[in-house]
């Protein structure tokens, strides 16, 4: 989340140099929580997508 909102503060202030920046650190940061998603066991990555949703599991 951090990433995204360092994105848009420096989209906002239109600054390319930052916005170039931050939009690399932001794919890194989606690309590592992708890869820890995959790497979980599906049982504990279904549980945890329950857990944030509020929901019960099946």
């Amino acid at each position: 989340m951090q990433q995204g909102a360092n994105l848009v503060v420096a989209a906002q202030r239109l600054d390319h140099k930052k916005t170039t920046a931050n939009t690399y650190a932001l794919r890194t940061a989606i690309m590592a929580s992708l890869i820890e998603a995959m790497q979980a066991p599906p049982t504990e990555a279904m549980a945890a997508m329950h857990a944030q949703a509020g929901l019960q599991p099946a």
